[in-house]
């Protein structure tokens, strides 16, 4: 037969080979009097929603009498029922139920091979691939055992990927194009190594800085001449003043004589105070190499005390 059925055959050779096909016919028990039974029922009401153009509820029922007594014709029909209501996802994944189903005729098969092949340019196609032991969740569906193989609507995708031994979990985004196929493929992530110990050592205390003694007595010295400087200034300008009331020859030596007392103590003063700061950071140094090197210096003709021994 060439080109596609027409529904109504589809229908009717797929209702024959639920009710009347000679496996079942063979082995009449309860168990499979029940199951032919509910596909004749979910087969007529099947016929009934696809006649009346229904057939998202078409569909519905042909999955049902597919999945009660399996066969390639039903799931067909589930697939062109979807296709009338432009569900391409829906009948992508049927032709591929009836493609699954064991010992399916050759004609059959190329039936639905060919509406796959119309399906597929409009869907988007996701396989993820790994070792036993993972599962995987595509948009918040159930989980499901690797590999999985699934046709989505094109566009974005959020794949989470769980490995059952430790819980661990990989959370994929994926963008696929319709009529693409996109492949995860999972491999367990190495173990975490174990955080290193990183040995700090504390560094003594710091003992307090003091003072040396030359350190104060410049500093006291550099005070000194401070002040003094001071007062000189004060004369110098009380003899500017009069040099400009009255310039005189005396009292312009006194000018210039009490200015340079107050430059020459001035001077001495800023001399004493950088001694004073020298001497007290080369003190703190030379102690702190001190013991540097006592510290580090070896125990030299040290002997353990001969103590008696007691039985």
């Amino acid at each position: 037969m060439r080109g596609s059925r027409s529904p109504a055959a589809l229908l009717v050779l797929a209702f024959y080979t639920c009710i009347a096909a000679p496996t079942f016919a063979q082995t009449p028990g309860a168990r499979e009097a029940d199951s032919r039974a509910a596909a004749s029922e979910t087969f007529r009401e099947a016929q009934a929603a696809f006649a009346r153009r229904d057939f998202a509820a078409a569909a519905a029922a042909f999955e049902q009498t597919a999945r009660t007594l399996p066969h390639a014709t039903t799931w067909l029909n589930a697939a062109e029922a979807w296709e009338k209501r432009g569900d391409w996802v829906r009948a992508a994944e049927d032709c591929d139920r009836a493609l699954g189903v064991p010992d399916t005729a050759p004609e059959i098969r190329r039936e639905a091979e060919r509406r796959l092949a119309v399906a597929l340019p409009r869907v988007a196609t996701l396989e993820v691939r790994g070792p036993r032991g993972f599962t995987a969740r595509i948009d918040g569906s159930a989980e499901e055992a690797l590999p999985i193989k699934r046709r989505l609507p094109p566009g974005p995708h959020r794949v989470v990927v769980t490995e059952l031994r430790t819980t661990r979990e990989q959370t994929h985004q994926v963008l696929i194009d319709a009529g693409a196929t996109r492949t995860i493929e999972v491999s367990p992530e190495a173990s975490p190594a174990a955080p290193r110990q990183i040995e700090t050592t504390t560094p003594p205390p710091r003992e307090a800085r003091s003072v040396p003694t030359a350190s104060w007595i410049a500093w006291g010295a550099g005070g000194a001449l401070a002040a003094t400087a001071g007062v000189l200034g004060v004369q110098t300008l009380n003899a500017k003043a009069a040099y400009e009331d009255g310039p005189t020859q005396k009292t312009l030596d006194t000018f210039r004589r009490d200015r340079l007392l107050t430059n020459t103590f001035a001077g001495g003063a800023i001399v004493a105070l950088g001694v004073g700061v020298v001497v007290w950071l080369v003190s703190g140094t030379n102690r702190s190499d001190r013991a540097g090197r006592f510290a580090a210096a070896p125990l030299v003709g040290f002997e353990e005390p001969w103590r008696p021994t007691t039985r």
